[in-house]
């Protein structure tokens, strides 16, 4: 890894990556799926799959983040662990090729092939609600019904809101010049996540996750 003292490296690290950036796929919020879990379960249900492309990640190497690990919750993590072994590959894990923005694109296509709307660049102006229920929205002046709405907690009004809790996340994004692996010709590490805790936070139960994919590492 290159440590960087100050601005103008992290200056001259950019122009020496900038020519190059089309070689790297950094995905912020990596989401690594079960072989047998209830994702693939509804990427295959839905026929969405086929607008997927997917890799088998080859190892996955965790540090445990919880200090006090419950045995059910242990017990079902493995039963799914070997559930997943083999449907696939020898792996039980799955990674999208081009990033976890793939899946909401692949909802997307399959939703356009059925005729789906889009209204895009727009912004909503409010929401009709009829017997407590939105029933649609209104958006530069127009009425757009609809039977659901999905949408941030930011467009909801208080009184919807149920439980709400936020949680505070620290991102960085770090490119290593080569593996971290003493002999990677011979070990090979897809998806590396570490846990650790934040010191320069006064709370000893946060954490931060970093992950490395292929050569990359990067903070979520």
């Amino acid at each position: 890894m290159m440590e960087l003292d100050s601005c103008t490296d992290t200056i001259s690290l950019w122009q020496q990556t900038d020519p190059d950036w089309r070689k790297y796929s950094l995905d912020v919020l990596p989401k690594v799926l079960l072989g047998r879990g209830d994702m693939v379960k509804l990427l295959c249900d839905s026929g969405v799959a086929k607008y997927c492309e997917f890799k088998c990640v080859d190892r996955f190497l965790s540090a445990s983040g919880s200090t006090n690990p419950i045995s059910l919750k242990g017990l079902i993590a493995v039963c799914q662990f070997l559930e997943s072994v083999g449907r696939y590959s020898d792996s039980p894990f799955l990674w999208t090729l081009y990033g976890s923005g793939e899946l909401p694109q692949c909802f997307c296509r399959l939703c356009a092939v059925f005729g789906g709307t889009y209204c895009l660049d727009r912004q909503i102006e409010g929401f009709i609600i009829s017997d407590n229920r939105v029933v649609a929205v209104v958006t530069q002046g127009q009425r757009i019904d609809c039977r659901y709405v999905i949408a941030s907690h930011a467009y909801t009004p208080q009184k919807y809101i149920k439980n709400l809790s936020k949680k505070r996340f620290n991102r960085a994004v770090l490119i290593s010049e080569g593996s971290i692996l003493p002999d990677p010709e011979k070990e090979h590490v897809r998806f590396l996540a570490l846990y650790f805790p934040l010191l320069a936070c006064n709370s000893a139960d946060r954490t931060e996750n970093w992950r490395l994919q292929n050569r990359g590492l990067f903070g979520v």
